[in-house]
């Protein structure tokens, strides 16, 4: 188990904090302690299957990209959660009727889950024999800052392959209006969203 440190004041000045006591390790040094930890790791146990959890969205991804062909390995944030909601879909088509390429989801938050989860939707619908680019097309996200448009030059390069050619909305009922999904899929910490207008 790696602890990378934290930033949380309340944690780092705890009697009883059993963890590391400083700040978190970023940047090139937390880059060289992950590839420190996953070679030892590799070479003492070969056939080890590592598991991320709760990595920071912006690192989730680019390390399961860098190690995906090199060892075994999954983030549950993103590829678990993702494998029990594309399950919990494909279950929900069996009483609805209907194939999920008739589906229009539109994901409550856009971090690593969200985003996960629509890359696993997307591998469904392809696997099944859409393209890929008209698979995406099923997928919207609504992030802090609205819904993921073209438009946008804040996205993260994860966010940009469901950055669509459509207008803003400045939040998530806007988006729910405007799209009229026919499924929402929740992957935000904000309470009070699912208002019944919603």
């Amino acid at each position: 188990m790696l602890d990378m440190g934290t930033n949380n004041e309340t944690l780092l000045n705890d009697p009883y904090n059993v963890g590391l006591r400083r700040r978190r390790v970023i940047g090139q040094a937390y880059d060289e302690l992950i590839e420190e930890f996953i070679t030892a790791v590799h070479e003492v146990f070969p056939n080890v299957m590592i598991q991320f959890e709760d990595f920071a969205s912006h690192n989730a991804s680019r390390l399961l990209e860098r190690y995906r062909n090199r060892i075994c390995m999954f983030n549950d944030d993103i590829q678990g959660t993702a494998s029990v909601v594309l399950a919990g879909l494909l279950s929900a088509l069996r009483i609805k009727g209907g194939s999920l390429a008739d589906e229009r989801f539109l994901f409550l938050g856009a971090g690593g889950a969200g985003i996960g989860i629509a890359d696993l939707i997307v591998c469904a619908l392809v696997s099944s024999g859409m393209d890929e680019v008209d698979a995406r097309k099923c997928c919207w996200l609504v992030d802090s800052q609205g819904l993921v448009v073209e438009s946008r030059t804040d996205l993260f390069p994860q966010k940009r392959f469901y950055a669509h050619d459509y207008e803003a909305a400045g939040d998530f009922i806007s988006a729910v209006r405007m799209l009229r999904p026919t499924g929402i899929i929740s992957v935000s910490v904000s309470g009070g969203a699912f208002t019944p207008e919603v």
